[in-house]
């Protein structure tokens, strides 16, 4: 399975997917992949951009945002591709941490998802 950061900002991105990595002290790189900012490099979002991770492989893929926006982006981009698409409720970097941290486990992607969405406070 993989991840998509989407954030409307491709250095947040970037930074995101660097932060958790070191946090969970893991060296496979390409189970998480950073999108960010729209098609001319500006801030916002590209489903196009988010399809064309989504196709890296054929792999289960939890996406996780940074705003709405992205989040209707991404879950425009999963009604094009085949693979098991999940885009997450979660918040982006609490969320992407506890489901890096499951995926790097080797987890069930069901679990991986439930990890991404549980609330950090009651």
């Amino acid at each position: 399975m993989k991840m998509i950061l989407v954030s409307h900002d491709d250095e947040f991105a970037n930074a995101a997917k660097k932060y958790i990595l070191k946090m969970i002290n893991a060296s496979n790189s390409s189970k998480i992949i950073p999108v960010g900012g729209d098609a001319h490099g500006g801030l916002g979002s590209d489903y196009k951009k988010i399809i064309n991770a989504i196709q890296i492989d054929s792999e289960d893929t939890l996406i996780i945002c940074d705003l709405g926006s992205a989040v209707l982006s991404s879950k425009i981009a999963s009604t094009y591709v085949k693979n098991k698409v999940h885009v997450s409720s979660g918040s982006l970097i609490e969320g992407a941490f506890a489901a890096a941290t499951l995926m790097f486990a080797n987890d069930k992607f069901e679990n991986v998802i439930a990890a991404s969405e549980e609330k950090i406070f009651k």
